[in-house]
């Protein structure tokens, strides 16, 4: 993952990821909805330490830049709720 922007406003985020505009939507506790303007649809879930992702590159890689892009922010807002 290259660049990483993220902007959040009320109860709705856009992240940039290497260019790419996504805006995430929260499904439940554990999971998002990564929604690119093209109308591609991911859906990211983050669960017991393990992030995975529903896009092709996860599919055949077993990582992405989307499973990277939620464990960094993960990360930004635990440490910034400690």
């Amino acid at each position: 993952m290259k660049t990483l922007t993220a902007s959040y406003h009320r109860d709705t985020t856009f992240l940039q990821i290497n260019g790419d505009g996504y805006l995430v939507r929260k499904l439940d506790c554990r999971r998002a909805e990564l929604n690119k303007p093209d109308g591609t649809t991911y859906v990211v879930t983050a669960e017991k330490g393990n992030v995975t992702c529903t896009c092709p590159g996860y599919t055949y890689r077993r990582g992405c830049k989307h499973a990277d892009a939620t464990r960094f922010v993960q990360r930004a807002n635990h440490a910034t709720a400690s």
